[in-house]
């Protein structure tokens, strides 16, 4: 009983230290690359202008 015992503590170290070297050397992961995305917006869009609706109150007639 005692050398099962042994056993299984030897197993429980190994897997631990299996375990911690995994996450210790693991893959990094930098946040350094900004994706950014433009944003095309219509200045006066001619279907909002014939609706009667207008993104601004100054129009450039």
């Amino acid at each position: 009983m005692g050398n099962n015992m042994v056993k299984k503590i030897v197993a429980l170290i190994f897997m631990t230290a299996v375990l911690s070297i995994v996450t210790t050397l693991g893959l990094k992961v930098d946040a350094a690359t900004i994706v950014e995305k433009k944003l095309y917006t219509l200045e006066n869009p001619t279907w909002m202008r014939t609706q009667g609706l207008s993104i601004c109150n100054t129009s450039s007639r």
